[in-house]
C-alpha cells in the first residue's frame, strides 16, 4: 500500500507522534512517502530518521529563500512541463477553489502541485494538521495529488485556525475527504461543531513505543528532596506561569521541593523574570531544549510531572500532549488542568490530578495532596501505566491504523 504522509516541517523533533507513525507504517510493510517543508533551522535529529532512511523518503515540496511569485511561477512552468495537460481543468479549478478559500494558498499551491506531478498515485493520503488537510483537498481537485484522503485532527488546527479563518474553513475539506482523524474525543465533538459528517469521523489516537518507557515506583529522595518536571515550549498554552505560581504558593511548606522545566521558546525570558520575582531561587530550573533519550532519562530522574495547560488568549489550545503519555508510563502521578482532551487521559483520581485552568489555589492544592502523601504515588503511577499500555500504545494504534487505511484504500 502507497501511502503519502503530509505533514509541517520534517524532521522535527517535537514531533515524534509523527514519526511513530511512519515508522510504525514502514515496519507494517507500507511504502511511504513523506512531503513535507525542510526544516527552518538546524536542530537536533531523532535517531529513528536515520535509522530508516527516512530522508530519501522525504518530498520537500516547499522552498525557503525564494519570494512566493518566483516559486509559482516556477511552479506553473514545471506543472505544465510534466505533460499531463489532461490535469489542467481540474488545475483551474483547484486554484479557483484555493482563491476562493484563501488568496494566500494559491503560490504555494502551484509549488507544491509541480513536485507532486512527478510521483504516481497514492492508495491513502494521510494528512497531519486539518489546515494542510485543507491545502491537500484542493490539490486533489487539481488533479495533483491522487489518493484516498485521511486527515488527522490535533490542536492548532481545531482552535486557532476555524477562529482566524471562521467556522465555514474546512467545509471543503469535510465535503471531499474520506476519512477525518480527531486525535480525542473533544475534537471529535468540536468536528462535528464545525459542520463534518459524523459517519465520516473516527478517534484516533496518538500514542508512544511503552517498551521504551521503564516503569518505577516513585518516592522521596532520603533527604526529602522531591522533583517536580514540566515539559514543553515555552509558550502560553503549556502554562507554565501558573505552574510557577503554584509552586510558589507550596515552597515554603515544603523547602525540598525542587521544580524543573525543560523546553525553550519565546516565553523564556519572561518566566525567568517570573520566578525569580516569586523568590524561587535555585528551586527552579530552565534546563532547555532536550531531546528524546534526554526526556526519558528526566522523567525517570523526577518524582511527579505537571502540566499546567491552558487555552491562550489567541484560542490556542494543546491536543492531547505526548509528554503525559510518557510520564504516565514511567509511573509518575501527574497534576495537570481540565484541558482539550487531556482529561481522557489524566483522569482526575485515577492515573492524576486534575484543577481548572488557570486555578493557581487548585493547582497549588493538588500538589499539596502529593507532596503530603507519596504512598499516593504509586498507586496514581500504576493505574496510569496501564491506561497508557491499554488505550495509548503506538504498537496497537499503529495495527488499528494500517487495518483503518487498507479498508479505506480498497473502499
Amino acid at each position: 500500500m502507497r501511502v503519502a504522509i503530509v505533514t509541517g516541517q520534517f524532521p522535527a523533533l517535537s514531533q515524534t507522534f509523527v514519526l511513530n507513525q511512519i515508522t510504525g507504517l514502514i515496519d507494517r510493510g507500507c511504502d511511504v512517502t513523506i512531503l513535507a517543508d525542510p526544516p527552518a533551522r538546524a536542530e537536533k535529529v531523532h535517531p529513528d530518521v536515520e535509522r530508516y532512511g527516512l530522508m530519501t523518503r522525504t518530498v520537500y515540496w516547499t522552498r525557503h529563500g525564494r519570494p512566493a511569485k518566483e516559486q509559482a511561477l516556477d511552479g506553473v512552468r514545471a506543472f505544465l512541463r510534466t505533460k499531463k495537460r489532461r490535469l489542467l481543468p481540474g488545475m483551474i479549478k483547484g486554484v479557483g477553489a484555493a482563491r476562493r478559500h484563501d488568496e494566500t494558498l494559491s503560490a504555494s499551491l502551484m509549488v507544491k502541485a509541480a513536485h507532486l506531478s512527478r510521483l504516481e498515485p497514492f492508495d491513502v493520503v494521510l494528512c497531519h494538521f486539518g489546515n494542510l488537510g485543507r491545502e491537500c483537498q484542493i490539490l486533489r481537485e487539481m488533479g495533483a495529488l491522487r489518493g484516498k484522503l485521511a486527515v488527522f485532527f490535533h490542536g492548532y488546527d481545531m482552535s486557532v485556525f476555524p477562529i482566524e479563518r471562521g467556522p465555514g474553513v474546512y467545509r471543503e475539506l469535510f465535503k471531499g475527504a474520506e476519512l477525518l482523524l480527531p486525535i480525542s474525543e473533544h475534537w471529535q465533538e468540536r468536528l462535528i461543531e464545525l459542520g463534518a459528517p459524523p459517519e465520516k469521523i473516527a478517534v484516533h489516537r496518538m500514542g508512544i513505543d511503552t517498551t521504551r518507557f521503564e516503569f518505577k515506583v516513585r518516592r522521596p529522595e532520603a533527604d526529602g528532596e522531591v522533583r517536580l518536571l514540566t515539559i514543553g515550549r515555552l509558550v502560553e498554552k503549556k502554562g507554565i506561569a501558573y505552574g510557577l505560581e503554584a509552586f510558589a504558593r507550596v515552597r515554603e511548606r515544603f523547602p525540598d521541593a525542587r521544580y524543573h522545566i525543560a523546553g525553550d521558546g519565546p516565553l523564556s525570558d519572561e518566566l525567568k523574570a517570573r520566578a525569580q520575582a516569586l523568590g524561587l531561587g535555585d528551586s527552579v530550573q530552565f534546563l532547555g531544549w532536550k531531546h528524546q533519550d534526554e526526556i526519558i532519562a528526566l522523567l525517570l530522574d523526577h518524582h511527579i510531572l505537571l502540566t499546567p495547560s491552558v487555552t491562550a488568549k489567541n484560542g490556542d489550545k494543546e491536543g492531547l500532549p505526548v509528554v503525559l503519555m510518557e510520564g504516565l508510563a514511567t509511573g509518575m502521578p501527574v497534576l495537570s488542568t481540565r484541558h482539550s482532551g487531556i482529561p481522557e487521559l489524566v483522569r482526575h483520581g485515577e492515573s492524576g490530578l486534575i484543577a481548572e485552568e488557570r486555578d493557581v489555589e487548585g493547582l497549588a492544592q493538588n500538589l499539596e495532596v502529593l507532596l503530603e502523601d507519596p504512598d499516593l504515588w504509586e498507586t496514581l503511577g500504576q493505574q496510569g501505566r496501564a491506561i497508557v499500555e491499554a488505550e495509548f500504545s503506538i504498537e496497537k494504534l499503529n495495527d488499528h491504523l494500517k487495518e483503518r487505511l487498507e479498508a479505506l484504500a480498497a473502499s
